[in-house]
């Protein structure tokens, strides 16, 4: 079974190993490249920082390592500590897990460095705020979008030898199709599975006509690895 992996090149690396070390066939073919924005980080004395993904880390020059960290997920704590922060929480979850954190372990009125993308759900600051806490929103990277599916990805999919798709955002699951569609495979793309990290993800896939798709139990890499895993055992 092939398996096409759409995340950034960047992040790409560690999953296509772990994918092939199942046995399985993996096409990468990133529609997204995450680059930092080169905004300077907000002065002034912050009581945390809130990591929204692992492309939050970009932005650093040299981290305050200090501060006490708050990180969406398991992989962006882990990148963190690599980074040199020291005090690090995973929310382990979605935007929705990291206020929650965010409520249970700072006072009120803490100003939180927010670092976030461009393109970003603004909810979250939302969250923040209705709970007394004071987020500065501080955009360090942008994922700029791909041209064109890679190459080895539209030959697989025109010949239907994809079986499932990984998707990792809302975004980069729309793009995907848009990519497919220029390239004359918007057929072929829905007729593949697709695999989705959130359930905001596989919505805007269903939403454009996609029906085979199947969300990971959890918002992470382990999770989307796990429900391939459950995919490729199921098919055997």
């Amino acid at each position: 079974m092939r398996i096409l992996l759409t995340r950034p090149a960047s992040r790409s690396g560690a999953t296509a190993r772990r994918l092939r070390g199942m046995g399985l066939e993996v096409v990468e073919s990133p529609v997204l490249a995450i680059r930092p924005s080169g905004a300077p980080m907000p002065s002034g004395r912050f009581d945390a920082v809130i990591l929204t993904s692992p492309g939050s880390l970009l932005g650093f020059p040299e981290p305050p390592a200090h501060l006490p960290v708050l990180a969406v997920g398991d992989r962006t704590a882990e990148d963190a500590r690599h980074a040199g922060f020291l005090h690090v929480l995973s929310a382990s979850g979605d935007r929705h897990d990291l206020a929650a954190l965010a409520r249970e372990t700072l006072p009120p009125g803490s100003r939180l460095l927010l670092a976030a993308g461009r393109e970003r759900k603004e909810d979250l600051v939302d969250m923040l705020r209705r709970d007394g806490l004071e987020p500065v929103v501080w955009v360090c990277y942008h994922a700029d979008a791909a041209s064109s599916l890679a190459p080895e990805a539209s030959a697989a999919l025109q010949a239907g030898a994809i079986g499932w798709v990984m998707h990792y955002s809302p975004r980069s699951a729309a793009l995907f199709l848009e990519l497919a569609a220029a390239a004359g495979l918007r057929a072929a793309a829905q007729q593949a599975g697709h695999v989705c990290i959130s359930e905001d993800t596989a919505v805007a896939l269903e939403r454009a006509g996609v029906t085979r798709v199947v969300t990971a139990e959890r918002p992470d890499d382990d999770a989307m690895i796990a429900a391939v895993a459950a995919l490729v055992a199921g098919a055997a």
